[in-house]
């Protein structure tokens, strides 16, 4: 019970970070290092495989709906503070689910990796996975304050 804020401000935090992170990454400004520019990029390079442009260009696609929501989100909650739509409002109109969130993390995950295994044979590897970390700060903090361990 002791903590209840700080992991209600720390979701939030996350939260924000997820959806700011990805809109940098899915918007569509030439000036801007971003998932539409490193594919444009990608296109003019002559030793990429027509195949592996066409499959870059699918997962693209794919992600366009959800990255129009998360769009949406940040331009009227995070970005700007919108004078038409309340935040409540604005989720609603977007219809982003958590299921749609973790799927474009995990596609562009995907689209990093196999865009750099084809270029430089280098390819993305990321195993992280946040639950270890999560499991390691409980124990932290309920070590540190064992009476109030009950509440976290």
């Amino acid at each position: 019970e002791r903590h209840t804020d700080y992991f209600s401000a720390a979701m939030r935090a996350h939260h924000v970070a997820t959806i700011v992170g990805l809109y940098s990454m899915y918007e569509k400004k030439g000036a801007t290092v971003n998932i539409p520019n490193l594919l444009d990029a990608i296109n003019k390079l002559p030793q990429v495989p027509q195949p592996v442009r066409d499959e870059l260009a699918k997962w693209s696609a794919a992600a366009t709906k959800t990255a129009k929501k998360i769009s949406l989100i940040r331009n009227n909650v995070f970005g700007h503070k919108s004078k038409a739509l309340t935040t409540d409002a604005t989720y609603k109109k977007a219809g982003l689910t958590a299921d749609e969130l973790k799927h474009i993390i995990d596609q562009t995950r995907e689209l990093l990796n196999f865009a750099s295994s084809h270029i430089d044979s280098s390819g993305y590897h990321s195993t992280w996975n946040g639950t270890a970390s999560a499991v390691r700060l409980l124990e932290a903090l309920k070590t540190s304050n064992p009476s109030a361990s009950e509440g976290v």
